[in-house]
């Protein structure tokens, strides 16, 4: 495909749709990253509502937003409190967490 665009134009459209222009290494830095922990993560039997937000398996949330999704998307007792303290975190079943990240359409 051949063509020119303005300068201003793409900028315009940049803007538009809340797009940068970034140095490579500073995207893939992060995306690695995420992707090392989604794979870590993802071997584990029970992860924690942390462990979801910081590898970005339902997208780009918070620990306490992952907690609400959790609660409103989980079945009876895929939500489970490993420890026996009252303290202890509460985490959830993997193939729950990949259950609900497909819904969300964040898992590849």
């Amino acid at each position: 495909m051949n063509g020119n665009v303005s300068i201003a134009e793409l900028f315009a459209h940049l803007k538009k749709e809340n797009l940068v222009v970034a140095p490579a290494h500073l995207v893939m830095d992060q995306l690695t990253h995420k992707s090392v922990l989604r794979k870590k993560i993802l071997s584990k039997r029970a992860i924690t509502y942390r462990e979801i937000s910081n590898s970005g398996l339902w997208g780009d949330i918070t620990q306490k937003r992952a907690y609400q999704i959790a609660k409103s998307l989980a079945k009876p007792l895929e939500i489970i409190k490993p420890g026996n303290k009252d303290n202890s975190a509460e985490k959830i079943i993997t193939s729950a967490a990949i259950r609900i990240a497909k819904q969300r359409n964040t898992y590849e």
